[in-house]
């Protein structure tokens, strides 16, 4: 596989997940935004992904990766610098939009570099990166809760916009294979490959009962927790052992030789099944308060678990499909993810109560559980999910 390119993977994901964890510190404790002024912040980082997401695909297609990944990075470190001196709600949004959209480019990149790992590689390349993506999300709250606390919540955006300058740097340094496989030397300028409307609608589905019921549950989570009176310590436990179920379940896939010849439905179908169930566990725990220090941390390892079941199987398949394909499908699932998040942002903001939350949670668990088995069921992608694939030979550069 790609080294370079895995570091450079890793140095932007660590940086992503300091600039989200401290914007959202800065917003909420140091400016005191309102929740509505909060809501608006975290949908100027999802906006530009989902509204630009055929541009972002568009412009992948005509331009050299390198080029574009080392623009966009660019863009992203300038735009974190600029948050220091960012103290007001108009100052902070354009920034924040202008650096969505720069991180918009980065996943459909990769999903096109796949092609240069061998096919029978890719599925390991998929879990890698969600290996990469969870051990950073553990890596950044230590990380950045020592730099905030003994030098200030803007000396955390000095230190990403520093990974964003090794990147950079990596990428000058080893710059991506520079054979474009979304184009041929005929024919530069040609619209990518066309996906049939039907299958974007059952792949679209399921990203968003994946994708929406987990932000349902993350969006409700310190509420629900404060309302059940469970223990802050507890709270520690579970997301730590969340962290271990998306570890061991992407350590399991590095081990075996996952080849993907189409399209996963079956697995993407038990991972939404795994996630419900364990969400509607979790909110019967919740409420009957039996062995949380037991279950809590498990039914989390579970949902965690399950979203990398999810994550690993969709970029796998994503990973598999032919160069333009691959680029297009990644915005796809990029954009409807943002679609998802921001309308839960918004539902969140427009609908804090003090309401007992279980009726919700509850029912928002089996309505997404009906919805997969029935999605599990639609032949929305056979004979149309093989064309997509990639019939290149196994090469690796």
């Amino acid at each position: 596989m790609n080294k370079p390119l895995l570091m450079v993977i890793t140095c932007l994901n660590i940086s992503a997940w300091i600039d989200l964890i401290s914007i959202m510190t800065w917003v909420g404790y140091e400016l005191n935004f309102s929740p509505i002024a909060v809501a608006l912040v975290s949908i100027s980082m999802l906006a530009p992904q989902a509204i630009l997401s055929r541009f972002i695909t568009k412009t992948i297609n005509r331009h050299n990766a390198t080029n574009l990944l080392i623009l966009t990075t660019a863009g992203r470190v300038v735009c974190t610098l600029g948050l220091i001196w960012a103290n007001s709600l108009t100052a902070l949004v354009p920034l924040l939009l202008l650096r969505a959209l720069a991180i918009g480019f980065m996943q459909p990149i990769v999903a096109g570099e796949a092609q240069h790992i061998k096919k029978n590689q890719r599925a390991k390349f998929a879990s890698l990166l969600n290996l990469i993506n969870t051990l950073s999300k553990l890596i950044v709250p230590v990380l950045g809760g020592i730099l905030a606390v003994n030098f200030g919540e803007q000396s955390v955006f000095a230190i990403s916009s520093g990974l964003g300058g090794i990147a950079i740097l990596g990428l000058l340094l080893f710059p991506l294979p520079t054979q474009n496989l979304n184009t041929t030397p005929t024919d530069t300028n040609t619209e990518p490959q066309k996906i049939p409307g039907v299958f974007q609608l059952g792949f679209g589905s399921c990203i968003v009962l994946a994708v929406g019921l987990s932000l349902t549950f993350s969006n409700l989570l310190p509420y629900t927790f404060s309302y059940y009176e469970v223990p802050k310590s507890l709270l520690s436990v579970a997301l730590s052992a969340s962290a271990v179920g998306a570890v061991l379940f992407n350590l399991m896939i590095l081990r075996k030789n996952l080849v993907i010849n189409s399209f996963p439905q079956k697995h993407l179908m038990m991972s939404c099944v795994l996630s419900a169930a364990a969400f509607a566990s979790l909110s019967l725990t919740l409420i009957t308060g039996t062995l949380n220090w037991v279950f809590i941390p498990l039914l989390f390892a579970a949902i965690s678990g399950a979203r990398a079941y999810f994550e690993t199987y969709s970029n796998a398949f994503i990973f598999s499909c032919s160069g333009r394909v691959s680029v297009t499908l990644a915005a796809f699932k990029q954009g409807l993810a943002a679609y998802a998040g921001m309308a839960i942002t918004l539902i969140g903001a427009l609908s804090l109560t003090d309401r007992e939350p279980f009726t919700f949670l509850i029912s928002a668990s089996m309505i997404t559980l009906t919805l997969a088995l029935i999605w599990g069921c639609w032949n929305f992608q056979d004979k149309q999910s093989a064309a997509l694939l990639s019939t290149s030979p196994n090469k690796e550069t």
